[in-house]
């Protein structure tokens, strides 16, 4: 439902640009919503999909705030700003620098009265999304531990090499300052890589096997975009430079937004995992953008475009196909570990582990099933259903 929002509010920012067609409107926001990150959790417990679309949402009605100051989009973006709060402790930052954003847009435009507005609006989703719907973490970890966001901050929190050694920071990446470690992570093949194994570097647009099965799991860390994302993100710098000198007035509110876009990543000390920082995404559609909308009067921009169009929609098929590959057979292995079970003799061992929802599908399925904490060793056929989720029959046909 999110990722519809996201895409749908995209559109209505991108449509409200004067002389933009509907079809380039309409590619735009598709690209915008289907972020890799997105695309990977969407099978999966992981909430940074829904972050992804939060943040698509909300910097798609800052846009249209900016330019159009409607009372509909602005009650909008409060539910959003209560909601991204909500799903992890980096929405609390991620709201503090979006309506920091907003506030210092309608500032510059000198719009004192929606400055009023919009500030009274995002305070008031500030307080009901931290004191009210976040009462729990925020406020019961400010009781307990001295700080909403322990464990990361606090009297009690980790301290930097716990921090890393809990996230499993490749070991190349520790000493590496967040500017440094968001680069060195673009520019690497794609993988899930922990400590201690080390990143590794790639040839721009080269893509391996290796590369393109990884995106049929839930979390990459390194080149989590796609196996052609560093190439094009590399290939849109020249461009800010380029663009500057060619028309600067005209150029100033893309850079503005790419900017903006950019130091929401960078509050993130762990910007280098992609799911962590799934904004990245848009960095480069916002200056492709800029280019379809110089290019009517430019070849040189035109062809450009085309270019880094055509490569980032190769990106996020690689990303698609694979997911969606994989997705399908883990489904359909998953039908027939439930169709042998369903024609199992005798109730079925369910060891379930922190995942409970398994209970619910064969409830569904009506297969008769008993709870316990661990399997018995022997007499029986154990088989996983998913992390953590163990079934076995001891008796009768098993799956």
């Amino acid at each position: 439902m999110l990722l519809y929002a996201a895409f749908a509010l995209a559109l209505h920012a991108l449509l409200d640009f004067p002389g933009v067609k509907f079809r380039s409107a309409l590619l735009f926001s598709a690209l915008a919503a289907l972020n890799p990150v997105t695309i990977c959790t969407l099978h999966s417990y992981y909430v940074d999909g829904h972050m992804a679309s939060l943040l698509t949402s909300l910097f798609a009605l800052t846009l249209v705030l900016w330019r159009e100051k409607r009372p509909l989009e602005l009650a909008t973006l409060s539910l959003a700003l209560v909601l991204i709060i909500n799903t992890k402790f980096p929405g609390l930052g991620y709201a503090f620098f979006l309506s920091g954003g907003l506030l210092a847009g309608f500032l510059l435009q000198r719009e004192y009265r929606w400055l009023l507005k919009a500030g009274t609006a995002c305070l008031a989703a500030g307080v009901i999304g931290f004191g009210a719907a976040g009462y729990n973490p925020y406020l019961t970890n400010w009781k307990n531990f001295g700080h909403p966001l322990h464990p990361a901050y606090g009297p009690r929190a980790f301290d930097d090499l716990e921090m890393k050694r809990f996230l499993s920071t490749p070991p190349n990446l520790e000493d590496k300052n967040r500017f440094e470690a968001f680069f060195i992570s673009l520019m690497s093949r794609s993988d899930y890589v922990s400590y201690p194994r080390t990143t590794r570097w790639k040839i721009p647009f080269t893509v391996t096997v290796d590369e393109v099965a990884w995106f049929g799991n839930t979390t990459i860390r390194a080149g989590g975009f796609g196996p052609l994302f560093g190439g094009i993100f590399l290939l849109i710098l020249p461009l800010v430079g380029a663009a500057m000198l060619w028309r600067v007035k005209r150029f100033l509110p893309y850079l503005g937004f790419f900017l903006f876009v950019a130091m929401t990543i960078f509050i993130n000390p762990q910007c280098w995992w992609a799911r962590l920082a799934p904004q990245t995404w848009l960095l480069p559609l916002t200056l492709i953008f800029f280019l379809v909308r110089l290019g009517p009067g430019r070849k040189i921009a035109r062809v450009y475009a085309a270019l880094l169009l055509v490569l980032a929609l190769m990106n996020l098929g690689i990303v698609l196909g694979s997911n969606a590959v994989q997705q399908t057979g883990r489904t359909l292995l998953m039908h027939r570990k439930l169709d042998r079970l369903a024609r199992a003799e005798r109730p079925i061992l369910l060891q379930t582990g922190p995942f409970h929802s398994i209970r619910v599908l064969l409830a569904e399925r009506g297969i008769p099933f008993r709870e316990v904490e661990a399997l018995p060793a022997g007499g029986g056929r154990g088989q996983t259903l998913g992390p953590g989720v163990k079934v076995a029959v001891l008796d009768g046909r098993g799956p």
